[in-house]
């Protein structure tokens, strides 16, 4: 996605979050409520919520060995279906080209148990990938959207075992992703199915709409000389 629309997606976001009454359900925040890291060197060990390895999300050994984090958000008392579910997540330091995955986790799992030799089955292709830059040398802030999986979730289609995050191309050894406090993994599901907007709404969408379009016009315009 464009840095313009990227842009103009989270400006809609914005603008759609002030309208209130019956237009929209309220945007929901949730913070991970559990997390856990595994690690192919320390297999019998466990780390749950970041308690190991300084509140990081990945215990990134400097062996290089395989690694992940394993991620879940409480849904309880979440309901309906959502236009948008977004995660965020917290690079906290150290720069490298990567291409990491989240992965829908297909058992379920215990922080306090699990360990690389008991690790849950996940899905064999991510729901969505995250980018570093070479540039990337954080703190920062990375989203991916899960939005299928979620309203999976919240319908029952789909047991809610959470997510991994996995480097896909290459090893992990120091790039290093926050479990918890203000920096863990956040859940954000927004514009909820089925809800009609009212007149105001629709005018303020059509006019930032019609922004966005002219925007791009400009954006895509090409100069003959």
């Amino acid at each position: 996605m464009g840095l313009f629309r990227k842009f103009a997606f989270a400006a809609a976001i914005a603008a759609l979050s002030f309208v209130t009454g019956s237009a929209l359900a309220a945007p929901v925040v949730l913070n991970a409520s559990a997390t856990a890291a595994v690690a192919a060197n320390s297999a019998d060990s466990t780390c749950a919520n970041g308690d190991c390895n300084g509140g990081f999300l990945t215990v990134n050994y400097s062996d290089a060995a395989f690694n992940y984090g394993l991620i879940q958000f409480d849904l309880t008392g979440v309901s309906g279906a959502y236009d948008h579910a977004i995660i965020a997540l917290e690079h906290r330091f150290n720069q490298q080209e990567a291409t990491f995955g989240l992965f829908q986790v297909l058992e379920a799992w215990d922080p306090n148990t699990v360990t690389y030799n008991t690790r849950p089955l996940l899905a064999a292709a991510p729901v969505d990938t995250i980018y570093l830059h070479p540039l990337n040398t954080g703190p920062d802030i990375h989203y991916a959207e899960i939005t299928s999986l979620a309203n999976a979730w919240l319908s029952g289609a789909a047991d809610n075992y959470g997510l991994a995050l996995m480097r896909i191309d290459g090893d992990n050894p120091f790039i290093y992703w926050s479990a918890v406090g203000d920096h863990a993994p956040r859940l954000f599901l927004d514009q909820e199915r089925g809800l009609v907007p009212e007149p105001g709404t629709w005018a303020l969408m059509i006019l930032g709409f019609g922004a966005a379009g002219a925007g791009l016009r400009r954006a895509r315009s090409v100069r003959f000389v």
